[in-house]
């Protein structure tokens, strides 16, 4: 599985899966990006928080995405770690879109819901 960005279509595409990501835009929080994740004719949104980390002369050097809140459908729950996985891999290829010269690393991490006790 490699995610690769098509700049002209606004997508962060696995050609072997046929799965890819879409950059739905900015909501009025900072920080926060809406995406969608398109796998197997399915449509899945969800919201990433970018975490920015600053080199001493106030350069951007390190995204770190934390996404949750995945809208996957009720049938495709037993697949829901896999498909965590991919799109952890899609926006970290994605944080490329911005600067492949000025980023040190892009990260991403899936932050599950926390069971009430």
């Amino acid at each position: 599985m490699v995610f690769v960005n098509d700049y002209d279509n606004r997508k962060t595409i696995d050609d072997e899966t046929g799965a890819y990501l879409v950059y739905e835009g900015g909501i009025n929080y900072p920080g926060m990006e809406r995406f969608s994740f398109h796998w197997n004719g399915v449509k899945m949104e969800f919201e990433a928080h970018e975490d920015t980390e600053y080199d001493e002369n106030n350069k951007k050097i390190k995204i770190h995405w934390k996404f949750f809140q995945i809208d996957i459908p009720h049938d495709m729950q037993n697949q829901r770690n896999e498909i965590a996985n991919m799109i952890k891999q899609a926006l970290e290829a994605h944080g490329y879109i911005y600067d492949t010269d000025e980023y040190k690393s892009i990260t991403a991490e899936f932050i599950p819901p926390q069971n009430k006790k």
